[in-house]
């Protein structure tokens, strides 16, 4: 378990320095949903969560501790999940050579959220809006080589598939997140 602990770390760190080398890696791994869940995005989770907990410590507005949770929660899985089903689905209708890897791109890809998500320990509940846009921007463009370098989606295809995927996440996690900030936004108010 300690190896594969590991290795998820490594290959953040990998998206981080070497996108493209760590890509053409996964390209030649083809990895399970299975092996990227755990540990990958397991970690990126427990981040989340962790970041979470602290920020809502910190605080100093009173709220409802499990209501927050769900919401912080929501914000990462709804979308997630979203974009994981919309890009599997439109990779092979756009003629992807490897449509199989396409929720493995998006877990993946998804890696900066989670390293992002760390910023939930400041417990300003504007500042959200400002990790949720660095998340997307970078969730993007890490996408965005994902897409071309593992799922090998035609080049006449490939702007409009990643900008319809990219749709799917952006809207429903900037959805998630106005509902949470409008929850705490009231709860600091009254």
């Amino acid at each position: 378990m300690l190896e594969s602990l590991k290795a998820a770390a490594e290959r953040y760190v990998g998206f981080i320095l070497r996108t493209e080398e760590e890509w053409n890696v996964v390209a030649s791994e083809k990895p399970p949903v299975s092996e990227i869940l755990f540990p990958f995005t397991t970690m990126g989770v427990a981040l989340m969560l962790v970041a979470s907990v602290l920020g809502y410590l910190l605080r100093t507005a009173p709220g409802s501790f499990l209501l927050e949770m769900l919401f912080t929660a929501a914000v990462y899985a709804v979308p997630l999940a979203v974009f994981a089903v919309t890009s599997r689905t439109l990779a092979s209708r756009f003629g992807a050579v490897r449509a199989d890897l396409a929720i493995a791109v998006c877990l993946y890809a998804f890696s900066p959220a989670w390293l992002v998500s760390a910023l939930h320990v400041i417990p300003v509940v504007s500042f959200g809006w400002l990790w949720l846009t660095i998340s997307l921007v970078f969730v993007s463009l890490l996408f965005a080589r994902g897409s071309t370098s593992v799922l090998g989606i035609p080049d006449r295809r490939r702007s409009l598939f990643i900008a319809a995927c990219l749709a799917s996440l952006v809207l429903t996690m900037a959805g998630a997140f106005l509902l949470k900030y409008l929850w705490l936004l009231s709860k600091e108010i009254f």
